[in-house]
């Protein structure tokens, strides 16, 4: 398996997305519709219990699998190659500016020797891997350079789920790349956003709310914060988060010279009920809407049972999945 092999780079060979979040594991497959874009072949969820995976680490190896393997099984799927995702607080990334016109070796080499200066472990334990991203304007000739470097054990942990379960790990990606993958597709799809409108997206996965403010293909601002876990009613459980949705919205508008943000865009697991998008539209007086990352697409009847209490939770999935090519 190549870590972040080809992440910002074009489709590869056919896998489905596996994500291994703090709440749950989430399968999608997707399929090549005729004309262009996607279908949905093949999703599954299954939830974990609290403490099985814990800011972003596989605390319990063997019932993590299990679950694995059960998604797997449910989803009737016959594809092993997967993507997988660490969680973005495990990866350090880097943008650098590089002499253009290197062999591949000459550019590995020179972006170990740069990395060796902003990586605060010893390379032989970190997985690296970079993508050239294109030629800088008005550089003479230099290139930007995008770098990811991550401990081995946190790779090694992920992949050494999926081989367990009996999967074949093929890709190592970031989850907020993932989920922000899907979430430009998704976008594209709608109407929702004229150039240069500001959208608040949050994310809620167990124990946590990210909030990030978007404008075009710029990231504004970024801020994550805990949440506690509640056995609370799905009812009060959307109450609380509406208030901390609408508070995280308030401390960006302090520090930013921003008042107001055209719409607010709910994902992850915690954004499932009906009912949190009109609670944060009363609370804030933006619209807000659930993110369905598979909105639009053809979805096979092996699929079709999960997309309505699902779907916004399989974001990360989702984005996985596309870094596949389709069969």
């Amino acid at each position: 398996m190549e870590f972040l092999a080809r992440l910002l780079g074009r489709r590869g060979a056919p896998l489905m997305g596996l994500d291994i979040g703090a709440s749950g594991v989430r399968l999608a497959q997707l399929g090549a519709a005729p004309g262009g874009g996607w279908t949905l072949e093949r999703l599954g969820t299954e939830p974990l219990q609290r403490g099985w995976v814990s800011e972003g680490q596989i605390e319990d190896f063997d019932a993590v699998v299990a679950a694995v393997r059960r998604v797997v099984a449910r989803s009737g799927t016959r594809q092993r190659r997967v993507a997988l995702a660490l969680p973005a607080s495990a990866v350090m990334t880097r943008r650098l500016v590089l002499p253009g016109g290197l062999r591949e070796d000459e550019l590995e080499q020179l972006v170990r020797l740069e990395a060796e200066q902003h990586i605060p472990f010893p390379l032989d334990e970190v997985s690296l891997d970079f993508n050239v991203l294109g030629p800088m304007d008005g550089s003479g000739g230099q290139v930007e350079v995008f770098v990811a470097a991550a401990r081995q054990e946190r790779v090694q942990d992920r992949q050494g789920v999926a081989e367990a379960a009996g999967l074949v790990p093929a890709v190592m990606d970031i989850d907020a790349h993932a989920a922000q993958r899907a979430l430009r597709h998704w976008l594209a799809g709608r109407a929702l956003a004229a150039p240069g409108a500001l959208l608040a997206w949050f994310d809620l996965e167990a124990g946590s709310l990210r909030l990030k403010v978007l404008q075009d293909s710029a990231t504004l601002h970024e801020q994550e914060q805990a949440l506690e876990p509640t056995d609370a009613t799905a009812d009060m459980a959307d109450a609380q988060a509406a208030r901390r949705i609408a508070q995280a919205l308030q401390q960006f508008f302090a520090s930013a010279p921003h008042h107001a943000v055209d719409r607010v865009l709910l994902s992850g697991p915690g954004a499932s009920t009906p009912g949190l998008a009109g609670r944060v539209a009363g609370l804030t007086g933006f619209d807000a809407v659930r993110v369905d990352p598979f909105e639009g697409m053809t979805a096979a009847p092996a699929a079709g049972e999960l997309l309505a209490r699902e779907s916004s939770a399989c974001l990360v999935a989702c984005g996985l999945a596309m870094r596949g090519d389709s069969t």
